[in-house]
């Protein structure tokens, strides 16, 4: 099954804020969806396919931004404050892409990455740097685009 890039990004997002229940800010989910996308790589599983820079204390995707921007104002995921959740048309439209997530091999490794940052306090994630994000400039690329 081939799924457009800027489809799958959507797709997976919505399944990281499923897994997660919810996201206390931008900043923890994108250095969450920096962190899977470059662990999954590296276990050459199925994983977003954004460009990242380094920010002033965090790695930074504009396209994520724009993503995230794009399914808030369809309604399927919300935002209170500055904790994102899915909404209930992001609980439909993930129901409905079950058979994607299975056929992909999405559900097993999203979930253990998951389970895994589940049990960081969200706290601990935005001084969890690593050199080689420390060592780049701000505004340098961190982790390119694949496809």
């Amino acid at each position: 099954m081939i799924v457009k890039r800027d489809v799958l990004n959507k797709l997976l997002l919505l399944k990281v804020l499923e897994l997660t229940n919810k996201v206390p800010s931008g900043l923890v989910l994108q250095k969450m969806v920096f962190d899977l996308e470059r662990n999954l790589r590296i276990k050459k599983g199925v994983t977003f396919n954004y460009e990242f820079v380094r920010s002033l204390s965090y790695p930074y995707s504009r396209e994520l931004q724009y993503d995230l921007d794009f399914l808030l104002s369809q309604g399927l995921v919300i935002k209170r404050g500055s904790l994102y959740s899915l909404g209930e048309k992001g609980r439909a439209a993930v129901i409905k892409a079950k058979p994607i997530y299975m056929q992909l091999g999405i559900d097993t490794s999203f979930e253990n990455m998951i389970k895994q940052f589940n049990k960081i306090p969200f706290s601990s994630i935005y001084e969890s740097e690593s050199s080689t994000i420390k060592s780049k400039n701000v505004g340098e690329v961190i982790e390119p685009e694949w496809y």
